[in-house]
């Protein structure tokens, strides 16, 4: 980052949010701090309240909100963490950052307030970035993948298809970014898929039943922007788990 730059980071106390904030000279989000008292040129928003058990109102409510209240910090660029479950999983179609989403078709509460965020950004901040990722693999992760690598049970099946991008990938994408003026949707994703049953061959009583999968998805966009982003799942599966190890 350059000399002087201050970057505002959400959700630091876990995931990508922590890892971020740790590799960027940033300052954690207070959601205690009154937005009009913060003058911030990059904020990037990694937090979401997973812990909610009120109901579907109260949960979309809650993320909304926060969306909201960061959107009033005077700031220059504005960087949200999406998903790509925001995309129809059983869709033929390769998902790009153009598709028209039909929201009836996405699946689970976190991947609509997810999108509904989008829209939010997407009109109402400064210069947005929405990137929506993959799996993500880093020194925080706590997914199907990381729980196999300590050789715990999951819920996934070994059928289960997924798509794998690294923490430092996101952090690369948005050091490089901030240096442009684009805005818009990218997905940050690796290329092509990978079967979880692939990745842990002899860990077969690990594995459950559900069968979960990422679709098609497109990175061409990403390509654009920086060829060595866009590196194969398998390829980055191989780099997280060297350097966990």
């Amino acid at each position: 980052m350059k000399a002087g730059f201050t970057t505002l980071i959400t959700g630091c106390s876990s995931g990508l949010g922590k890892y971020l904030h740790e590799e960027i000279d940033s300052v954690a989000f207070n959601r205690n701090c009154p937005p009009y008292a913060l003058d911030i040129d990059t904020i990037i928003h990694c937090g979401w309240d997973t812990k909610v058990t009120d109901p579907s109102e109260k949960y979309i409510y809650n993320a909304l909100d926060l969306v909201q209240r960061l959107c009033l910090i005077k700031h220059k660029r504005f960087i949200f963490i999406s998903t790509i479950d925001v995309y129809n999983k059983l869709s033929l179609v390769e998902h790009e950052e153009s598709e028209q989403i039909d929201v009836r078709e996405i699946t689970g509460l976190y991947a609509i307030s997810k999108y509904f965020a989008e829209n939010i950004i997407l009109r109402q901040a400064n210069n947005p970035i929405v990137i929506r990722p993959s799996t993500l693999m880093g020194k925080y992760s706590n997914n199907s993948i990381f729980k196999l690598n300590c050789h715990k049970p999951v819920r996934l099946s070994g059928e289960s298809k997924l798509n794998i991008i690294l923490y430092s990938q996101v952090k690369d994408f948005i050091i490089k970014m901030n240096n442009r003026s684009d805005s818009g949707i990218y997905n940050l994703v690796g290329d092509g898929v990978v079967a979880l049953g692939d990745l842990f061959s002899d860990l077969d009583g690990l594995f459950g039943k559900f069968v979960y999968t990422c679709g098609k998805l497109s990175n061409k966009k990403l390509k654009q922007f920086d060829i060595s982003l866009a590196k194969s799942s398998f390829e980055n599966f191989q780099t997280w788990k060297i350097n966990e190890n």
